[in-house]
């Protein structure tokens, strides 16, 4: 009876004994390639613009010389975003560092204004906590809308008001 060497396996043929032998060689392939750099193919699509986490952060890409907003980066650094140090921070997946930036804040190019001119974002981060506190500050005037709509108080732009509830919808079809 015809037996494998690697693992004393015992077969009836010889063809049975060969085949089980490609499963070997399959398994030790499957293990080289895992043990490779992950490749990411020229075409294949990736985030250009991934920042890994930063315990205690809330990171964000702002944009700067955007002709739509042109002061948001001088807004951020009054709200108490700071500019993240390009040193050893990686962007993107196998991303070339593209920094646009003379000195050591992450940067990428990331659009043009309609008169041609570059649009530049740049990596900036605030503490987690302040982060929240403003969020819970950006949620205020959400509540206050939503329970004026359920009072009925609440007038939108096509001059409707008042909330119906799920139950009280009827909807007719006129032909």
């Amino acid at each position: 009876m015809p037996s494998c060497e690697k693992c004393n396996a015992e077969f009836e043929t010889e063809n049975q004994l060969r085949g089980h032998m490609m499963s070997h060689a399959r398994s030790e392939n499957r293990k080289k390639t895992v043990d490779r750099k992950k490749r990411v193919g020229l075409g294949s699509p990736h985030k250009r613009l991934y920042l890994p986490d930063v315990p205690g952060k809330q990171i964000r890409w702002v944009n700067d010389k955007w002709s739509r907003d042109p002061s948001r980066i001088q807004r951020a650094l009054a709200a108490g975003y700071e500019f993240i140090d390009s040193t050893g921070m990686v962007v993107g997946e196998g991303a070339v560092d593209g920094n646009q930036d003379l000195g050591n804040r992450l940067s990428r190019t990331v659009g043009t204004n309609k008169d041609g001119s570059s649009i530049v974002a740049y990596a900036m981060a605030i503490d987690e906590e302040l982060f929240e506190e403003y969020q819970a500050e950006k949620q205020v005037p959400v509540d206050r809308t939503d329970a004026a709509i359920k009072r009925g108080q609440f007038e939108n732009k096509l001059g409707q008001s008042g909330f119906v509830p799920e139950d009280g919808i009827s909807m007719t079809v006129e032909r």
